[in-house]
């Protein structure tokens, strides 16, 4: 999910205490319009809620799925994403991180926006 403003290749993260901050934006490819993820999204709410969604277990991979979709609900605040963004994008993009349904978006790389800009 980290990618550069421009669209260009991904940007390492580390964990390491002297590199820095960072923090997950989202950016409209058409618009251009940037926002903070911790803005739209309430961050610690939904770690603590996938926390008691994952920890339960024992239950259907279905089931765990629309709990994770609900607990996005509970947690997004349309009102300040991307004017297009839209909830549906935001299940999209969780989707494709997390393999809920396995749905195969295809390369997911670096390598695909390569040469591109």
């Amino acid at each position: 999910m980290v990618q550069t403003p421009s669209g260009g290749p991904s940007c390492p993260a580390a964990a390491h205490p002297n590199c820095g901050v960072g923090t997950a934006v989202m950016v409209d490819k058409e618009t251009r319009e940037m926002r903070p993820v911790p803005e739209f999204l309430s961050i610690p709410g939904l770690v603590k809620d996938m926390r008691k969604i994952t920890d339960a277990g024992s239950r259907e991979k279905w089931a765990s799925n629309v709990m994770m979709g609900l607990a996005l609900l509970k947690h997004y605040n349309p009102y300040k994403s991307p004017s297009q963004f839209t909830l549906y994008e935001l299940f999209k993009k969780f989707d494709k991180s997390f393999g809920l349904t396995g749905k195969d978006y295809g390369k997911v790389s670096g390598e695909r926006t390569k040469g591109r800009y």
